[in-house]
């Protein structure tokens, strides 16, 4: 069944964690379920519009906290790159009693989820090997996180950064994304 204990495994990772940053898991009606994974520097709040209309369509959703986030810039500086994979690996683990799982992400979770799909699609070193190909049913990237190598464009980045290497007050706090975080700043 449902193993509650993996799924939740990452949100106790630091006490600083403020609340309503919490992972989470709603039971769902029509015998599916989701994984959705927030970006950077968020919760599972941030998801809080998907998450909702996944769970009025019947859904059963899993909202993993990725690992350093939730609480204090502190922690994130802290969490490593293997610690986000193996968030996405226990959220994963946590629904296998699911015989299709979809899969949401956003940003930094996005990109995540890609890796997964690209790189972890099955565990040889469990005593039964699991494989998550057949379960995935879909792959949903908003706006992905991804680095794409092209020639050249490490000269267009350090041309920019030296025209942006200070940060006006008045402008950032004008834009879309800070206002979130100024509003309510217990979501990132």
């Amino acid at each position: 069944g449902w193993n509650q204990s993996a799924a939740l495994a990452h949100s106790q990772h630091n006490s600083s964690i403020r609340p309503g940053n919490e992972a989470a898991y709603y039971p769902g009606t029509n015998g599916k379920i989701a994984i959705v994974v927030h970006g950077f520097m968020a919760s599972p709040e941030e998801m809080g519009p998907i998450v909702n209309d996944l769970r009025n369509a019947g859904y059963a959703v899993l909202a993993p906290l990725l690992y350093g986030f939730g609480g204090t810039a502190n922690m994130a500086n802290q969490a490593l790159l293997a610690d986000w994979q193996n968030t996405i690996l226990d959220a994963m683990l946590a629904v296998n009693c699911y015989s299709g799982v979809h899969l949401v992400g956003f940003s930094l979770g996005a990109g995540l989820l890609l890796d997964f799909v690209l790189n972890t699609t099955s565990l040889k070193e469990y005593k039964e090997s699991i494989n998550f190909t057949h379960k995935i049913e879909s792959l949903t990237l908003l706006s992905p996180y991804v680095s794409v190598p092209v020639p050249g464009s490490h000269v267009l980045v350090n041309l920019l950064n030296l025209f942006t290497n200070e940060i006006d007050v008045d402008r950032f706090s004008s834009m879309a994304d800070a206002q979130a975080i100024i509003n309510n700043p217990n979501t990132y």
